[in-house]
């Protein structure tokens, strides 16, 4: 049956998932997007290695626990998110099976450390400071050293006025000129 006990790892560890982005909440290229891959990647990492430290400190848990539990816990965080209206469904419905797969390497991971017997809690220390510490490095944040320009012109016998009305408003465009890709589908 559950009880409380049961979900409070899960529930810590989207805690410490939701704290996570509300430090990288910063702008699109600044040291704390949410876009860095120091926060794509290692966030739901520290989301699952959480679960896993709060779980193992209650009871010593099976290895499906240590990836289907951080896997829950990170879709926890991610609906967190969206109640916190910083993301929207589709950036959710798009990260959300790449969080959930690293969630449970993260708490696969804990998991080893934990039964080892090895010292976990400044493990789990550093699994949520580390996103944290990098990005204030700027790890993950430098800037591209090759640059490409591609120009391309037509000629267009219409005044400017003319040529920016059709840009601005597509909308004789035929369903058959649509690619039937999904992201056409979603909107884009």
């Amino acid at each position: 049956k559950p009880t409380f006990s049961n979900w409070w790892p899960l529930l810590g560890g989207a805690v410490i998932g939701l704290i996570l982005r509300a430090i990288f909440s910063g702008e699109e290229d600044g040291r704390f997007s949410p876009m860095l891959p120091v926060f794509l990647l290692l966030a739901p990492l520290a989301v699952g290695a959480v679960t896993v430290y709060l779980a193992e400190r209650i009871q010593p848990r099976s290895l499906g626990y240590y990836v289907l539990a951080p896997m829950i816990s990170t879709c926890l965080f991610v609906l967190g998110s969206m109640a916190m209206l910083w993301e929207g469904a589709i950036c959710a419905i798009l990260i959300l099976p790449v969080f959930m797969l690293v969630g449970a390497f993260g708490g696969l991971i804990m998991g080893v450390i934990c039964r080892m017997k090895w010292k976990s809690r400044p493990t789990v220390y550093s699994f949520v400071a580390l996103p944290v510490v990098l990005a204030a490095f700027g790890v993950g944040n430098e800037t591209p050293q090759r640059f490409e320009h591609v120009e391309r012109s037509a000629l267009i016998q219409a005044p400017p006025a003319e040529v920016w009305k059709h840009l601005l408003d597509a909308d004789h465009i035929q369903s058959a000129e649509v690619d039937r890709a999904w992201m056409y589908r979603i909107g884009v």
